[in-house]
C-alpha cells in the first residue's frame, strides 16, 4: 500500500514542467519592461506579440515581480509623498493622517 502510494505520487511530480530560473524571469520582465516605456515615450511597438510563456511558470514570476514593485512604489509614495503632505496642511492626528493617506492613494489610483 505505501510502496503503491508512493509509486503514485513520484508520478504525479513526474509531471509537473520545470520551472524556469529567476534570471529568466528578470530578463523577460526587462524586455517587457523596455518595450513598455519606449511605447509611452513615443515608439512603436515591435512587429512581433509575445507569445504568453505558461510552461514554465515564466509569466508567474514577471506578474509576481510587477505585483511586488507596484507594491513598493504605491507604499513608497504614500510614506514618503502623500502623509508628509497631510501633516503639512494639518493632518496631525495619526488616524486621520492615515485616512487622508489612504483617500490620496485610492484617489491616485482609480480616480474621480
Amino acid at each position: 500500500s505505501f510502496l503503491r502510494r508512493r509509486t503514485f505520487y513520484s508520478s504525479a511530480y513526474a509531471a509537473v514542467p520545470p520551472l524556469c530560473t529567476m534570471e529568466e524571469a528578470l530578463v523577460d520582465a526587462q524586455a517587457l519592461a523596455a518595450d513598455f516605456f519606449s511605447v509611452v515615450a513615443g515608439g512603436e511597438l515591435g512587429p512581433e506579440e509575445r507569445i504568453p510563456k505558461l510552461e514554465n511558470n515564466v509569466d508567474l514570476y514577471i506578474f509576481l515581480l510587477y505585483a511586488a514593485v507596484m507594491l513598493a512604489i504605491n507604499w513608497g509614495i504614500r510614506i514618503v509623498v502623500v502623509q508628509p503632505f497631510a501633516r503639512l496642511v494639518g493632518v496631525t492626528q495619526t488616524s486621520k493622517n492615515q485616512k487622508f493617506a489612504q483617500a490620496a492613494m485610492e484617489l491616485m489610483t482609480y480616480g474621480r
